[in-house]
């Protein structure tokens, strides 16, 4: 029972990318806390940040939306 599955790519400039797929539709709603966007069930960012922040984040904004869909 997964309902988001985020694939993090990291480069050597220090850009991090994240591609997110979910069977709830909140891949959307996370990628937007980064800047990023897509569809609500396949989405992604880049950003410059560290990869322990960046792992931080995700799970912070993933939690709070599914907290979202889980009250609306």
């Amino acid at each position: 029972m997964w309902r988001l599955v985020a694939l993090l790519e990291t480069y050597p400039d220090g850009k991090l990318t994240a591609r997110l797929r979910g069977n709830l539709p909140i891949a959307d709603t996370v990628a937007g806390y980064f800047g990023g966007g897509g569809h609500p069930y396949a989405a992604g960012f880049r950003v410059y940040e560290s990869y322990d922040e960046i792992v931080r984040e995700l799970v912070t904004a993933t939690d709070q939306a599914l907290q979202e869909a889980e009250q609306g």
